[in-house]
């Protein structure tokens, strides 16, 4: 029964309907010759009912049910006094029951802990009983002592709302879940075997308690809570009857104690396989939620045996393998991975330096420094397991093959783009390149308050030497140049080839009191000088100009310009060895 899908009006029905089959059963079996205290199943079916229904049809079908019970009474035989005699402590029995269990309704719709089960039976089953005990006290004929009276109803009601309150639970709560238990064989064998098990020790064995107790234990470990609640109703009606029919000896004992002593048993022997059982199904979910979170998850997860051996492993570590899963369990690891003996002791050495138990390791890269086609580039961490009975390894591996190749490819790019900023006949990097490394200098300069000088570099008659020797000569003269100007580099100076035969140098941290000519032709007197290559010797001259930040200038373009314009006044004045001129 949902409550989710039928409208409240069935669900009344169907409640009312329920509830009259076990009034029916608990009536039947109170008229029994020997009927000594009889189950009564009704109450719990009723409480099970009541919290199928949404709250404000609690009150009808609470009233509709209390007059299916006097109406049975009377037509068992009694006279409508007696049918309604017993009626308030009926109805508080069931208002108790639905009223305590109201706030488990969406716990009932989990995966309940075998505490938290133990807390539902006694709320709707151990609890009303006492109540309707105590109130019975009031009701108690003259020929039995009212206590025993009490007893014998509280040992009934327990008893039977015990074996038929989890069912209805699960019947209102796990629908779905009880179907799918049902459609079972295994459900069927094992029912029909707690049957068959009760029926032959309730007619052959004096005390056939224990042994129908040990067959519902063996349903729980079986087959879980849903199949056991079953087989516990199946059984508790069984023992219900053999009582009554006189199949079963009744205990020995005083005729006061004898009427609640032999149905006080079954509160004892239906609790625990109902407890083991909601254990089982705890496991088996906890199992399950592994099983499905380890195969499916999209991380490729590995077990590893002492010996490194795949014992399970994820859905996407298979699919990665590329090869069905009975082919890769139970194959060595490194065998799987390609990987070859020195990455292969190199695993096992990490893995066996492991600490034991819940210290993850640190990652161990396998073919991460290249990654060809043949190989995967890997990351591994792992955790080492010892466990007495199942030693082992538990691994995480992520494939870099990709990442490899990425960090390859942006290598590729960045040195395609060093390659492309600098200048392949001096190795120095181009006026693009050497402006974006003059803006971060000035800035840092700026910063720390320091002065810089650009110094403009002008080959002398270039044009003369390519006319008269080619341009291979002369390119062996700006590769000259370019060599004597990154040998004149400290630390923070910095140097490139602005096009042509101009030149551009960054020298760091000048001194305030330095003379940019002075500057400029010490600058020209270490570049210049002859230049030894096969064909004519050659002799390098240059033309120097001098700016200085902040003097001359805040940006990169006009401190170029400036030292521009100092080196062409160099270049026009008197001829010299070297022409050099600063800003004054």
């Amino acid at each position: 029964m949902s409550n989710r899908t039928l409208p409240s009006a069935e669900r009344l029905a169907l409640v009312l309907v329920a509830y009259a089959l076990a009034l029916a059963v608990s009536l039947g079996l109170a008229r029994l010759p020997q009927a000594l205290a009889p189950l009564w199943y009704a109450n719990a079916v009723a409480v099970a009912g009541l919290l199928a229904l949404p709250l404000r049809w609690a009150a009808p079908a609470l009233g509709l049910m209390l007059g299916l019970l006097a109406l049975g009474n009377r037509l068992v035989g009694w006279e409508w006094q007696q049918a309604l005699l017993f009626l308030p402590a009926n109805a508080m029995e069931i208002a108790l029951g639905a009223w305590l269990l109201r706030s488990w309704g969406s716990r009932l719709r989990r995966r309940l802990e075998p505490l938290q089960w133990l807390q539902v039976l006694s709320l709707g089953a151990l609890v009303p009983g006492l109540l309707g005990a105590t109130l019975s006290l009031a009701l108690a004929q003259p020929d039995e002592a009212p206590w025993v009276q009490a007893l014998t109803w509280w040992t009934g009601s327990a008893a039977g709302a015990m074996a038929v309150l989890p069912l209805a639970l699960l019947v209102v709560a796990q629908a779905r879940e009880l179907r799918q238990s049902l459609a079972t064989p295994e459900c069927w064998v094992a029912l029909l075997g707690a049957v068959g098990l009760t029926l032959v020790v309730v007619t052959t064995l004096q005390m056939p308690y224990v042994f129908v107790a040990l067959g519902l234990v063996l349903v729980g470990l079986w087959q879980g809570l849903g199949v056991t609640a079953l087989a516990t109703l199946s059984v508790s009606l069984l023992l219900s009857y053999a009582l009554g029919a006189g199949l079963m000896a009744a205990p020995v004992g005083a005729s006061s104690w004898s009427a609640w002593a032999s149905a006080l048993p079954l509160v004892a022997l239906l609790l625990p396989p109902q407890l083991l059982a909601v254990a089982v199904e705890q496991l088996r979910a906890q199992k399950r939620r592994i099983t499905a979170y380890y195969e499916h998850t999209p991380v490729m997860l590995a077990s590893l045996d002492p010996k490194l051996r795949l014992r399970a492993g994820s859905e996407a570590l298979v699919r990665w393998l590329g090869r069905p899963r009975t082919e890769v369990l139970g194959q060595p690891l490194a065998e799987l991975l390609g990987l070859n003996e020195a990455q292969s002791k190199r695993l096992r050495r990490h893995l066996e330096e492991l600490p034991l138990e819940g210290a993850a390791s640190a990652e161990l890269r396998l073919n991460a420094e290249y990654a060809p086609p043949e190989r995967a580039a890997l990351r591994l961490r792992a955790l080492r397991l010892g466990l007495p009975d199942e030693p082992g390894y538990e691994l995480v591996l992520e494939d870099l093959s990709e990442q490899v190749q990425m960090q390859e490819a942006l290598q590729r790019t960045a040195y395609q783009l060093e390659a492309a900023r600098r200048d392949a006949l001096t190795e120095l990097p181009l006026r693009a390149g050497f402006l974006d490394d003059l803006e971060q200098a000035l800035a840092r300069a700026s910063f720390s308050r320091r002065r810089l000088a650009v110094v403009f570099v002008d080959v002398d008659e270039l044009k003369r030497v390519n006319d008269a020797h080619g341009h291979a000569v002369g390119d062996a003269l700006l590769h000259a140049l370019g060599q004597r100007l990154r040998a004149q580099l400290r630390p923070g100076d910095l140097a490139g080839r602005l096009g042509g035969d101009e030149f551009a140098m960054v020298l760091s941290d000048v001194h305030a009191e330095a003379d940019p000519l002075a500057l400029a032709s010490r600058v020209a007197e270490a570049l210049e000088g002859p230049v030894r290559q096969q064909g004519p010797e050659l002799l390098l001259r240059v033309s120097v100009g001098v700016a200085v930040f902040p003097d001359d200038g805040l940006a990169a373009e006009e401190l170029l310009r400036r030292a521009d314009a100092a080196m062409y006044r160099a270049k026009g004045g008197p001829a010299r060895r070297s022409r050099a001129q600063g800003l004054s």
